[in-house]
Protein backbone atom coordinates (compact mmCIF):
# COMPACT_ATOMS: atom_id res chain seq x y z
CA UNK A 1 0.00 0.00 0.00
CA UNK A 2 3.00 2.29 0.31
CA UNK A 3 3.24 2.42 -3.49
CA UNK A 4 -0.47 3.31 -3.66
CA UNK A 5 0.11 6.16 -1.20
CA UNK A 6 2.99 7.35 -3.37
CA UNK A 7 0.73 7.28 -6.45
CA UNK A 8 -1.94 9.26 -4.58
CA UNK A 9 0.62 11.84 -3.49
CA UNK A 10 2.37 12.03 -6.86
CA UNK A 11 -0.01 10.79 -9.57
CA UNK A 12 2.30 9.96 -12.46
CA UNK A 13 2.40 7.04 -14.90
CA UNK A 14 5.50 5.72 -13.13
CA UNK A 15 3.93 5.82 -9.66
CA UNK A 16 0.72 4.16 -10.87
CA UNK A 17 2.75 1.41 -12.60
CA UNK A 18 4.67 0.79 -9.36
CA UNK A 19 1.39 0.34 -7.46
CA UNK A 20 -1.11 -1.14 -9.90
CA UNK A 21 -1.49 -4.11 -12.20
CA UNK A 22 -2.10 -3.15 -15.84
CA UNK A 23 -5.72 -4.28 -15.62
CA UNK A 24 -6.47 -2.80 -12.19
CA UNK A 25 -10.07 -1.98 -11.37
CA UNK A 26 -10.84 0.73 -8.80
CA UNK A 27 -14.36 1.19 -7.45
CA UNK A 28 -15.10 4.51 -5.79
CA UNK A 29 -18.16 4.39 -3.56
CA UNK A 30 -20.55 7.24 -2.82
CA UNK A 31 -19.79 9.48 0.16
CA UNK A 32 -23.27 10.78 1.00
CA UNK A 33 -26.54 8.88 0.45
CA UNK A 34 -26.49 5.26 -0.71
CA UNK A 35 -22.95 4.80 0.59
CA UNK A 36 -22.78 1.16 -0.55
CA UNK A 37 -23.41 2.15 -4.17
CA UNK A 38 -20.49 2.43 -6.57
CA UNK A 39 -20.20 6.00 -7.82
CA UNK A 40 -17.44 5.42 -10.37
CA UNK A 41 -15.36 2.56 -11.75
CA UNK A 42 -11.88 2.99 -13.24
CA UNK A 43 -10.34 0.18 -15.29
CA UNK A 44 -6.68 0.06 -16.27
CA UNK A 45 -3.74 2.21 -15.28
CA UNK A 46 -4.64 5.10 -17.59
CA UNK A 47 -8.13 5.55 -16.08
CA UNK A 48 -6.77 5.19 -12.55
CA UNK A 49 -4.14 7.83 -13.30
CA UNK A 50 -6.84 10.22 -14.56
CA UNK A 51 -8.84 9.57 -11.39
CA UNK A 52 -5.85 10.28 -9.15
CA UNK A 53 -4.98 13.44 -11.08
CA UNK A 54 -8.44 14.88 -10.31
CA UNK A 55 -7.55 15.24 -6.64
CA UNK A 56 -6.47 18.71 -5.55
CA UNK A 57 -2.80 19.23 -4.80
CA UNK A 58 -1.68 19.40 -1.20
CA UNK A 59 -3.50 16.35 0.16
CA UNK A 60 -1.47 14.51 2.76
CA UNK A 61 -2.27 10.76 2.72
CA UNK A 62 -1.31 8.34 5.47
CA UNK A 63 -1.91 4.70 6.20
CA UNK A 64 -3.55 4.07 9.57
CA UNK A 65 -3.68 0.27 9.42
CA UNK A 66 -3.32 -2.54 6.90
CA UNK A 67 -4.05 -6.25 7.33
CA UNK A 68 -3.14 -7.33 3.80
CA UNK A 69 -6.62 -7.03 2.31
CA UNK A 70 -8.19 -4.05 4.10
CA UNK A 71 -6.48 -0.78 4.92
CA UNK A 72 -7.61 2.31 6.80
CA UNK A 73 -6.33 5.63 5.53
CA UNK A 74 -6.36 9.24 6.66
CA UNK A 75 -6.20 12.29 4.45
CA UNK A 76 -5.66 15.91 5.36
CA UNK A 77 -5.91 19.10 3.37
CA UNK A 78 -4.10 21.55 5.67
CA UNK A 79 -4.77 24.56 3.43
CA UNK A 80 -8.51 24.00 3.81
CA UNK A 81 -8.64 22.70 7.40
CA UNK A 82 -10.21 19.47 6.13
CA UNK A 83 -9.58 15.90 7.28
CA UNK A 84 -11.24 12.58 6.55
CA UNK A 85 -10.45 8.93 6.35
CA UNK A 86 -11.78 5.75 4.91
CA UNK A 87 -11.22 2.15 4.02
CA UNK A 88 -9.60 0.45 1.06
CA UNK A 89 -10.49 -3.18 0.46
CA UNK A 90 -8.05 -4.59 -2.05
CA UNK A 91 -6.63 -7.61 -3.84
CA UNK A 92 -3.00 -7.92 -4.84
CA UNK A 93 -1.59 -9.85 -7.77
CA UNK A 94 2.18 -10.30 -7.93
CA UNK A 95 2.56 -7.50 -5.39
CA UNK A 96 0.48 -5.00 -7.37
CA UNK A 97 -3.05 -3.80 -6.77
CA UNK A 98 -5.44 -5.76 -8.96
CA UNK A 99 -8.68 -4.47 -7.45
CA UNK A 100 -9.38 -1.70 -4.95
CA UNK A 101 -12.66 -0.62 -3.34
CA UNK A 102 -12.39 2.97 -2.13
CA UNK A 103 -14.81 3.79 0.71
CA UNK A 104 -14.43 7.28 2.17
CA UNK A 105 -15.80 7.86 5.63
CA UNK A 106 -19.09 9.76 5.78
CA UNK A 107 -18.73 13.53 5.66
CA UNK A 108 -21.31 16.20 6.31
CA UNK A 109 -20.15 18.65 3.66
CA UNK A 110 -18.44 18.64 0.28
CA UNK A 111 -14.67 18.52 0.53
CA UNK A 112 -12.84 21.61 -0.69
CA UNK A 113 -12.07 21.75 -4.40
Amino acid sequence: MQNWLAALSEPTEERVAEACAEDIVVYRYRIFAEREAVAETFTGRAEVLEFLQRSPEGIVWSLVSDDGSTARYHLAMPEHDFENGGTWRYTLREGLLAELHHHADAISQDPPA
